[in-house]
C-alpha cells in the first residue's frame, strides 16, 4: 500500500513539473493571443484614438450606460463567438468586415452581441459606424487586430526561395572557314566537258 502511495506521489509531481515548464516556455507573444475581446477592445482604442466608441447605451438592469460595451469589442464577439472565426488570421478578420460592409454575410440582430443585456440591438448603428471609417481606419484596426492575436499566416509561412535566374543560352558562334590554300578553288570547279569528235573531212586533223 505504502509503494502505490509513492509512486502517485512520484506521478503526481512529474505531471506538475511539466505543467509548470510548459507554461514557461509559452512565450510572451503568444500569449498575447488569448486577449479576451474586452481587453483587446482596451488596447486598440489606446492605439487607435479616432475609432467610434458606441458605448452610449443603456443597461437593461439598471438603465446605466453601458460605457464598458464598445464597438470594437462587439466586433471582435461577432469575430470570434457569433461566426466562430478564428482570430490568428488576417483573411478571417477581412470576412468580418465584408460582413459589416454588405459584401459577404448578413448580420442576424437575433444573434449581435450585446443585445441580451442592451436596451438596444447595436447592431444597425454598429454596422452604420463600420461603414463610415475610412479605408485607412480600416486597414488601421485590421493590423492591430493581426497584431495583436498574432498572425500566423505570416508566421506560418516559410520564406519563399526564388529561383536562381536561367541564364539566357549564348548566341551560336561562326565557325570561320580557313582561307582556302592554293590550287584547293580548282576542286571546287566542275569537271572539263569532253571535246567531240570531229566529223567528215576534219577528222584527218586530228593528230
Amino acid at each position: 500500500m505504502g509503494r502505490r502511495w509513492f509512486w502517485l506521489t512520484v506521478v503526481l509531481v512529474a505531471v506538475a513539473l511539466i505543467g509548470f515548464h510548459s507554461r514557461e516556455l509559452i512565450p510572451s507573444s503568444q500569449a498575447q493571443t488569448y486577449l479576451g475581446p474586452k481587453q483587446a477592445a482596451s488596447q486598440i482604442y489606446q492605439a487607435l484614438p479616432d475609432l467610434p466608441l458606441e458605448n452610449t447605451y443603456l443597461r437593461q438592469d439598471s438603465g446605466a450606460v453601458a460605457t464598458d460595451s464598445t464597438l470594437v469589442e462587439r466586433f471582435i464577439q461577432y469575430h470570434t463567438s457569433v461566426k466562430g472565426r478564428s482570430p490568428f488570421y488576417r483573411f478571417d478578420w477581412q470576412l468580418t468586415f465584408a460582413d459589416y460592409l454588405g459584401l459577404n454575410d448578413y448580420l442576424e440582430p437575433a444573434a449581435y452581441p450585446g443585445r441580451n443585456f442592451l436596451s438596444t440591438n447595436p447592431m444597425a448603428q454598429d454596422i452604420a459606424a463600420i461603414q463610415t471609417l475610412t479605408y485607412a481606419q480600416r486597414q488601421s484596426l485590421l493590423k492591430i487586430l493581426a497584431t495583436l492575436y498574432g498572425d500566423r499566416e505570416i508566421i506560418l509561412s516559410s520564406p519563399t526561395q526564388t529561383a536562381p535566374p536561367i541564364p539566357a543560352a549564348a548566341p551560336p558562334t561562326r565557325q570561320l572557314k580557313p582561307a582556302p590554300r592554293p590550287g584547293e578553288a580548282d576542286l571546287l570547279a566542275p569537271p572539263p566537258q569532253p571535246r567531240p569528235m570531229p566529223t567528215g573531212d576534219a577528222r584527218f586533223l586530228l593528230p
